[in-house]
C-alpha cells in the first residue's frame, strides 16, 4: 500500500517487576554505583569459596569454569570486584540485578535478585584529596541508601515483591 493507516502506535503496559527493577537501578546509579551484567554461569570453586551449593549443573558446559547456573549473584559480583581491585581501583560501588537459578518442587525456579557491593570511600580520589575524613564511608551513609531505596517502593508494587517472582535485595560491605 502507498498510504499507511493513521493509527497511533500502541505501547504495552510495563510489568510491575520491570517498574521495580527500573526504580532500583535509578536509585543505585544516582548514588554513584556502577551496574554490572555478568554471565549467569559460575564455577564450582566460586560457590565453594562462599559456602554455596550447586543446584543446577550443566551437563555439557562450554567451559568447566562456568558449568553451574548461579544460585546467587554474589559469586559473579565478587569476580567483577576482584577484577577492579587488581587494577588498583580504591573506591568501588557496584550493583547487579539479575536472575538466580534454583531447584524447587516444581522443577527449576528463576528469581530476580539485586546485590550491591561497596568498598573504600564515597568518592574517587580527585574529589577528596584535601580532606580524606570527608570521604569515609559510614554506617549512616549505608543506612541512608537502604532507607531511601525502601522508601521508593510504592504500595501498589509491594505485593509483587512478595510473589514467587520476587526481587531479593542484598547490600554487601
Amino acid at each position: 500500500p502507498s498510504i499507511l493507516p493513521g493509527a497511533l502506535p500502541q505501547t504495552a503496559a510495563k510489568h510491575p517487576l520491570q517498574t521495580i527493577t527500573q526504580t532500583i537501578t535509578q536509585h543505585w546509579v544516582s548514588q554513584g554505583f556502577f551496574q554490572t551484567n555478568t554471565f549467569p554461569m559460575v564455577s564450582e570453586k566460586a560457590l565453594a569459596d562462599l559456602n554455596l551449593h550447586a543446584d543446577i549443573v550443566i551437563q555439557n558446559p562450554l567451559s568447566q569454569d562456568e558449568s553451574i547456573m548461579r544460585p546467587d549473584l554474589l559469586p559473579s559480583l565478587l569476580k567483577v570486584f576482584q577484577f577492579n581491585t587488581k587494577r588498583q581501583m580504591e573506591n568501588i560501588k557496584l550493583f547487579e540485578i539479575g536472575k538466580r537459578f534454583n531447584r524447587s518442587e516444581k522443577g527449576y525456579e528463576e528469581t530476580q535478585q539485586c546485590v550491591a557491593l561497596v568498598s573504600g570511600g564515597l568518592l574517587q580520589p580527585p574529589y577528596f584529596e584535601k580532606d580524606k575524613a570527608f570521604n569515609t564511608l559510614s554506617f549512616e551513609q549505608l543506612k541512608g541508601w537502604v532507607e531511601h531505596l525502601m522508601g521508593t517502593r510504592s504500595e501498589e508494587h509491594t505485593s509483587e515483591l512478595q510473589s514467587p517472582c520476587n526481587l531479593v535485595c542484598r547490600l554487601l560491605l
